[in-house]
């Protein structure tokens, strides 16, 4: 939106695009984990000071008027972990660009908040249960290196929680030889912090099913393609043979695993057992994450208009050419 009003070329959107990721993730690490516990949403918290930090670049190169930006945006930014499971939690993503946008039309315009308002006494990350690190180490390289380069995508239709579980499931049914009758149980270990967040037992809609290691691990183990989002329905919430399938998941706490991993185990009825685990940390390569990300868009969008948006996003790397906004993600 800011793009269109402003008349930016393809570059300058990806600039500020680039500027708005990075920040959204250096302040996400700076609040920490302890700002995520307490209940807050960092899509939506964090999110929302990328954001700004996009469109004020997309409104001119004005340091000033940037740092009000962040600043009005600490007493605007919000998004609850509560809302998981409903239609709250994808609305979180679109209070983070409202917030940073608002925030960014106003600062242009002249409005002035307290500078430090993210980092003061009493301030964001003070009164959001952030870990209060030294701001200095967390900004450090900011401009020559990126810590949005180690970003994990998002594969699967469901809670990040659940993506470790699901490529670890993927990996066993790959490799082994078994059916969904053949499984006495699956044990699903994570973070324990995991198990506050996507651990619903017995989802009863579409929306709660993304958040359910149990479901979730039953769709898999059936080959549902959990990367397309009408797979999670409130159907195979109530689908008998999948229900059946998911009361013999167990998900599990292992302290020792990082928040990016899971381990899988799954005991067979003839006596066998097969174990797997996957970590989101170990990235895969830029071929297969642009075919994976790209089978995603398909699923999701359609073959032929997931493809034209691929054409429109790499036609921005065109120095000087000028976008048409309206149609850029036109099918």
């Amino acid at each position: 939106a800011i793009g269109e009003h402003t008349g930016a070329s393809g570059t300058d959107f990806l600039d500020a695009a680039l500027i708005g990721v990075e920040t959204a993730c250096r302040v996400g690490h700076w609040l920490g984990r302890d700002h995520y516990d307490l209940g807050f949403h960092q899509t939506a918290t964090s999110g929302a000071f990328g954001a700004a930090m996009a469109a004020s670049r997309l409104l001119g190169p004005n340091c000033e008027r940037a740092r009000h930006a962040l600043a009005i945006t600490s007493t605007r930014a919000s998004g609850l972990k509560s809302q998981f499971g409903t239609m709250g939690k994808p609305y979180n993503a679109g209070i983070a660009a409202s917030n940073g946008v608002e925030a960014a039309l106003l600062a242009n315009a002249g409005f002035i908040s307290r500078a430090d308002g993210l980092e003061c006494a009493q301030g964001f990350a003070a009164t959001h249960g952030g870990e209060k690190a030294n701001l200095a180490e967390v900004l450090e390289g900011l401009g020559s290196s990126f810590v949005f380069e180690s970003v994990e995508h998002k594969f699967h239709a469901c809670c990040h929680g659940l993506h470790a579980a699901i490529e670890a499931i993927g990996a066993a049914c790959s490799a082994h030889d078994f059916m969904p009758g053949d499984i006495q149980q699956v044990t699903i270990e994570v973070k324990p912090s995991w198990l506050k967040v996507c651990d619903i037992a017995k989802p009863r809609t579409g929306l709660e099913a993304k958040f359910s290691y149990r479901l979730a691990a039953a769709l898999a183990l059936t080959g549902r393609d959990t990367s397309d989002l009408s797979t999670f329905n409130e159907a195979v919430c109530s689908d008998t043979e999948l229900n059946d399938l998911r009361d013999r998941v167990v998900a599990t706490a292992n302290a020792s695993l990082p928040d990016t991993a899971a381990r899988v185990c799954i005991d067979l009825n003839a006596g066998g057992r097969i174990e797997t685990d996957h970590d989101l940390a170990t990235l895969l390569p830029a071929p297969i994450r642009e075919e994976k990300v790209r089978a995603k868009a398909a699923t999701l969008l359609g073959p032929t208009r997931a493809e034209h948006i691929w054409r429109q996003i790499n036609a921005l790397r065109d120095a000087g050419r000028m976008v048409d906004w309206s149609s850029l993600f036109a099918g």
